[in-house]
């Protein structure tokens, strides 16, 4: 019996650790009002993971990558490559060192990176309140009740303010009790761009405006049921 209770607790301590191996995903905040929010996805057993960094001073964006064979673990150094912008003719060889130590992600310059990507150099600190959005917003929304896969949305850690486009998020901004600001950055062809996103609710339905329209143009969607 005693054998039996050994073997049990040594258990629990064993997945213990492992679940606190991990490494937390989600919104990281440092100093200037700098954030960064890394997230990955799984593909046959490959993990690709994303770091998207905003500058609170300056608006400066960082973007990197890495892919991995297993996910990333506390005490680990990793690198994250600057992949290549369809949009830009200059090719980047910035490369970061990651490190993780409990909620703490410690950013280094490792290789080629310019100035801008230097800004973020530092020590950040996990944030839960910043990496998700309350369910209270949680919803879905259409212009014509089709409500198919060009739906605005918001959902735990994503959202489209205009149906075309899904967003990472940066942030959750309480206006009123019925009016919420999400901070947010979107992926295209490897350039970030960082977009603010205000969302007012209604009984039946949301108006929606995006920080590069002008500020009193709202677009309305019906709720989908």
């Amino acid at each position: 019996m005693k054998r039996l209770l050994v073997l049990a607790v040594c258990g629990l301590l064993s997945v213990g650790a492992m679940a606190s191996d991990s490494v937390k995903e989600g919104v990281y905040i440092g100093s200037n009002g700098k954030k960064i929010n890394l997230s990955s996805f799984e593909d046959e057993g490959i993990y690709y993971y994303t770091l998207a960094g905003l500058h609170g001073v300056s608006s400066d964006i960082l973007y990197l990558e890495s892919t991995e064979t297993d996910k990333l673990k506390q005490n680990s150094k990793n690198i994250f490559t600057e992949p290549e912008n369809a949009y830009t003719e200059e090719a980047s060889n910035c490369q970061m060192q990651i490190e993780f130590i409990g909620n703490k992600l410690y950013l280094k310059s490792y290789d080629g990176c310019s100035k801008t990507d230097k800004l973020f150099i530092g020590q950040y600190v996990y944030s839960k309140k910043s990496s998700e959005i309350p369910s209270k917003y949680w919803g879905k929304w259409s212009k014509d009740n089709s409500c198919g896969d060009d739906s605005v949305f918001i959902d735990k850690t994503n959202f489209s303010p205009d149906g075309l486009r899904t967003y990472g998020i940066f942030s959750t901004e309480k206006v009123s009790d019925d009016t919420v600001i999400l901070d947010g950055y979107t992926i295209d062809e490897g350039a970030v761009t960082n977009e603010q996103s205000k969302f007012i609710f209604g009984k039946d339905g949301i108006a929606v405006n995006i920080s590069y329209q002008d500020e009193n143009q709202y677009y309305t969607y019906g709720k989908c049921q």
